[in-house]
Formats: structure tokens, sequence, C-alpha cells
């Protein structure tokens, strides 16, 4: 479950094979929608479960995912990112794409994975960044504080 940049909650109903959309949420405005989600096929669309779906909030910056057969991290970079910008771990693809929420249509930007999931966007106008993709510098909102919770 996520935000999209207008506030409205998005969750990856995975069995169902469709994001609900959250609009207004809190207020007497809020319903629900479901976007049924498929992907184009040599024989047309066909049904696909999501695990993760997340949104570009930046031009700048990448893609985090995981492959749970792979047991691998990888990281999805681009010259130019499309702010709002839907982009989902399609695990009954397998493939990571980009989802039209229109008409949650999914077209595959990763393909030749075992079982994606577990995506995210790392705004790099808001992290310093390593030639290597790696965040080294968080800039932390002020009023904002992290502590260690660990009770051990």
């Amino acid at each position: 479950m996520t935000l999209d940049p207008f506030g409205d909650i998005v969750l990856d109903s995975q069995g169902d094979q469709q994001l609900i959309i959250v609009t207004n949420p809190g207020t007497g405005e809020q319903q629900a929608i479901k976007v049924p989600l498929s992907f184009q096929t040599g024989s047309g669309l066909q049904m696909v479960e999501t695990d993760d779906t997340n949104f570009a909030t930046s031009s700048q910056g990448f893609i985090l995912f995981a492959d749970k057969v792979l047991n691998t991290v990888f990281v999805l970079q681009k010259t130019v990112f499309a702010p709002g910008e839907a982009y989902t771990a399609a695990d009954g693809g397998p493939f990571v794409g980009t989802v039209d929420l229109s008409s949650g249509v999914i077209t595959p930007v990763v393909t030749g994975l075992g079982d994606p999931g577990g995506l995210v966007f790392v705004d790099a106008s808001r992290h310093r960044v390593d030639n290597g993709g790696a965040v080294v510098e968080s800039n932390q909102r002020e009023g904002r504080a992290c502590r260690n919770t660990d009770s051990r």
C-alpha cells in the first residue's frame, strides 16, 4: 500500500489482479476505485497480479526492487523519470513496468525476472547518491527525528 501524488491510497489487491485506489481518504467524498491490471501479449491482454506499486516523485532518482527468486536487489535508472508515473512489480508477469492508471495496462520495462517485489522510488533530489546509485546521505525534514527503538 502507498500514496499516489494526490494523497490517494493505492493498494495492490494481488489475488484480485487489480489496484484499489481510495480517493479523498477520510472525507465525505471518499470512494474506492478498482483498476483491473493486465499486460499485452501476442494473443491480447492478459490479467496480471502485482506485488508492489509506487510512484516517481521527481524527475531525478531511481527505483529499487527485489527479485525474490534471484535473491537480488536491482536498481532501475533512467535519464529522466516522469513525476507521478506509476511503476509496479508484476510478479505474475514476471516483470517491472509502468501502469496506465486509466486502463490498468502495464507496459513491461524490466523483464527476465523470477519474482519481483518490494519496489520503491528514491528521489535523488532529496538524497545524495554516489556514482553506484547508493544513498549516502538523506536530507531530513526539520522537526523530524529518528531514534533507535530496539529494546534489546
